[in-house]
């Protein structure tokens, strides 16, 4: 059993690095699609309850979806 802190640790990491794809790894719809088909799956094969597989996945989908913020310069 994992705690809800570690699992709240390990969907950060999930979803920041999904958050920054690379040059080669930009998602269109259907590259999100599969990904969100496939991370529901493998979380459902894993055991983890439905409850759990449909926020994580939710928000592993806001976290490609989102633009990244914009790069400001700091004042000289």
């Amino acid at each position: 059993m994992v705690s809800q802190q570690r699992l709240s640790e390990i969907l950060e990491e999930v979803f920041m690095r999904a958050a920054h794809p690379t040059q080669d790894n930009k998602l269109g719809w259907y590259k999100r699609a599969k990904l969100r088909r496939d991370f529901r799956w493998e979380l459902i094969e894993l055991g983890y309850d439905k409850k759990f597989v449909d926020t994580a996945t939710a928000g592993l989908i806001v976290c490609v979806t989102s633009e990244p913020p914009l790069k400001t310069e700091s004042p000289s």
